[in-house]
């Protein structure tokens, strides 16, 4: 139905908001209010989604709403110019709200001036919005917030696709709460906010798949480093100076054009045709597995090294952590072997690895050189068999000791005596 059958002109000087309002009113839920193309509707009052309708433009470069200068409500205490609340309780119709309102094909501008806390877009019901623009206003150009301490509501699930915010005084897109989640953007962009071009604040996290930033004064994608928030970045545009500030559990995958802040996930592919991840990977039959809290083994890569974790806490580990001078295989903490990097004193080389607590041999695991010193162990448990190598051998001396009774620190023995010729 053509919102000009209620009063409308269209024009942008004529005030359209009582003719908005009546057909808000008056048409029922699911009906599909239509905007001229090449008019632009200039509106004073905040427009108030109280049932499902679908609100259609024809391009948002053609068909405007503006808001001037007026009286505007709140949802909470978030003021904003256009409202899609999540009415639905016990107490009243399921009709009521704005749930499942279809917005398309039109551009939001703020033409009123002034500094007042005024969003765009409110959203705090699961809502579908796609090719619309949100231009000047005060606060954020789409606020997304439902389940606050300030704020009720329910907007998980919600989707925007093509959309724009651009020139607002706070964040492009900002997402608040607890239900705030599982969001879908899809082409969206933010240009010239003086806050974050994506701040993602939900408690569950959302998905963003080829998005864009540029000029926006908080940085590009942002997001609260305090929450539980697995938000995904996919294929998402960024400018020079547009940060990526994310939660350590947020997924950035095949980032486009400057990736420079701290990204905790990121997965993207190099010039040699690798793939490069900026934090560990853990490969298990379970999360909490993955999490070293599970019974079962998973293996992990990180910037740490390699690492197989049992079930039962302890780990296998090659690593750089104990000393810039060697890479060190660890068994439950402890360098088993270790591989030089250069020549070190001694006889350790790069060719020649190092056992630091020797090794055994066999299946008996009795025989084997478990160590070395200038005299044969004073303490400790040993067991028959193990070989004790001499540091500083010299002529009528001893290649070094064997343990001929197991004990604490067992019975050892001179052996390979040195002759002079």
């Amino acid at each position: 139905m053509p919102i000009e059958a209620f009063g409308a002109l269209g024009d942008g000087s004529h005030d359209d908001t009582s003719a908005f309002e009546k057909a808000f009113d008056v048409v029922v839920a699911g009906t599909s209010i239509l905007l001229a193309p090449g008019r632009s509707y200039r509106l004073t009052r905040s427009l108030r989604f109280t049932k499902p309708l679908i609100l259609k433009g024809g391009t948002k470069e053609d068909t405007s709403l503006v808001f001037d200068r007026g009286s505007y409500a709140t949802l909470g205490d978030q003021r904003a110019a256009i409202l899609l609340p999540h009415l639905d309780d016990a107490r009243t119709p399921r009709e009521r709200g704005a749930q499942r309102s279809v917005l398309t094909g039109f551009s939001v501008h703020w033409k009123g001036g002034g500094s007042d806390a005024l969003h765009g877009v409110l959203v705090n019901s699961p809502v579908y919005l796609a090719e619309i623009d949100v231009h000047g206003f005060p606060h954020d150009g789409f606020r997304i917030e439902a389940a606050t301490k300030r704020l009720k509501g329910n907007a998980n699930g919600s989707s925007f696709t093509d959309c724009s915010a651009l020139g607002n005084g706070g964040h492009g897109f900002a997402l608040y709460g607890d239900n705030a989640n599982a969001c879908v953007f899809i082409g969206a962009r933010a240009f010239d906010n003086k806050g974050a071009g994506f701040y993602d604040a939900s408690l569950l996290g959302n998905t963003y798949i080829a998005a864009e930033v540029d000029n926006n004064k908080g940085g590009g994608y942002t997001s609260d480093e305090s929450l539980p928030n697995t938000s995904v970045f996919v294929g998402c545009y960024a400018e020079p100076g547009q940060l990526y500030r994310l939660n350590p559990r947020n997924i950035v995958i095949g980032p486009l054009g400057h990736t420079n802040g701290y990204c905790p996930a990121m997965v993207r592919s190099l010039p040699s045709g690798e793939l490069f991840t900026s934090t560990g990977l853990v490969v298990a039959r379970d999360v909490a597995t993955a999490g070293a809290n599970g019974k079962d083994d998973c293996f992990r890569i990180s910037v740490r090294g390699f690492e197989l974790m049992h079930g039962d806490g302890q780990s296998v580990r090659l690593s750089k952590l104990l000393s810039s001078d060697y890479v060190d295989l660890l068994n439950a903490g402890h360098p088993v072997m270790r591989l030089p990097a250069r020549a070190i004193a001694g006889n350790v080389d790069v060719a020649r690895p190092s056992f630091p607590a020797g090794f055994t041999l066999g299946a008996s695991g009795r025989s084997g050189i478990i160590g070395s010193g200038t005299h044969p162990p004073r303490d400790g448990t040993h067991a028959r068999g193990a070989l004790w190598l001499n540091e500083e051998p010299d002529m009528g001396g001893f290649v070094g000791w064997t343990c001929i009774r197991s004990g604490s620190p067992g019975v050892w023995r001179p052996f390979g005596k040195i002759h002079s010729s």
